[in-house]
């Protein structure tokens, strides 16, 4: 089946060159896992105990390693 377009997909395209993550959060049943895919290198579905382990922080880590964008 081929993806619907959403209202939303110009603003995640727009955003997705501007940042290096987003989340998307939503309600069940309205595309967030096919929309997903279809703009992202690398997808990370949170509700699989073993892929949310792989983006949890540690404590103090954003202290520890600063962005491309910090001075």
């Amino acid at each position: 089946m081929d993806e619907q377009k959403r209202i939303v997909d110009d603003d995640f395209d727009e955003l997705l060159g501007e940042l290096r993550a987003l989340a998307i959060e939503g309600a069940r049943l309205v595309g967030k896992t096919e929309c997903a895919p279809h703009r992202g290198a690398t997808v990370y579905l949170l509700d699989d105990p073993l892929q949310r382990q792989i983006v949890k922080p540690t404590p103090g880590e954003s202290l520890t390693h600063p962005t491309d964008s910090d001075p």
